[in-house]
């Protein structure tokens, strides 16, 4: 995990698990958000709190990853390389 903001499609190692990032696009905001395991595998999704983000379920990628499941984890909006309103009132 470094410190400029990864590509579109761009693969990073995690705890030995690879992971790929991804952005999709929100209304005005562009949400980032990185998944792993099998595609065609039962979703699960990882939503982080105040003031964590995506890396913060590193280990549950990997667990569920490793077991068959499709792994998202979402930067949520203002988090990471998500993007982040001007507005205040936008959250």
């Amino acid at each position: 995990m470094g410190g400029r903001q990864p590509a579109e499609g761009e693969v990073e190692s995690v705890l030995g698990q690879e992971v790929t990032h991804g952005y999709v696009a929100n209304g005005d905001v562009s949400l980032h958000f990185v998944h792993c395991g099998d595609p065609r595998g039962p979703l699960v999704l990882c939503l982080h709190g105040f003031p964590s983000f995506w890396y913060t379920w590193k280990h549950q990628l990997r667990f569920f990853a490793s077991r068959g499941y499709h792994v998202v984890a979402p930067d949520l909006r203002g988090y990471s390389w998500s993007g982040k309103p001007a507005d205040v009132a936008a959250y």
